[in-house]
């Protein structure tokens, strides 16, 4: 008899020491979820624009041995797609 006892007391305090603890984590867990609606980073490589200038070269005409001259293009920053933010 007493030993049925002890268990359902155990059984009772393991069951209590559960629940608080998926207390706890439901507690932080809704701490966390706030904190995740933070501004967006701006991305470092484009400035936040989301355009980069990239530099090539190409021949000035279409002639054999014409000299090579370099030209800029904007395009689409690749580290944050063009979104200016990460």
């Amino acid at each position: 008899m007493e030993l049925i006892i002890v268990f359902i007391v155990v059984v009772v305090i393991i069951n209590a020491l559960t629940n608080s603890g998926s207390a706890k984590s439901n507690s932080t867990h809704s701490k966390n979820s706030g904190s995740a609606q933070k501004k967006p980073i701006a991305c470092m490589n484009c400035a936040g624009t989301g355009k980069v200038w990239k530099t090539y070269t190409e021949p000035e005409n279409n002639l054999s041995g014409a000299r090579m001259v370099q030209k800029r293009r904007e395009e689409a920053c690749m580290v944050c797609f063009g979104k200016g933010y990460h």
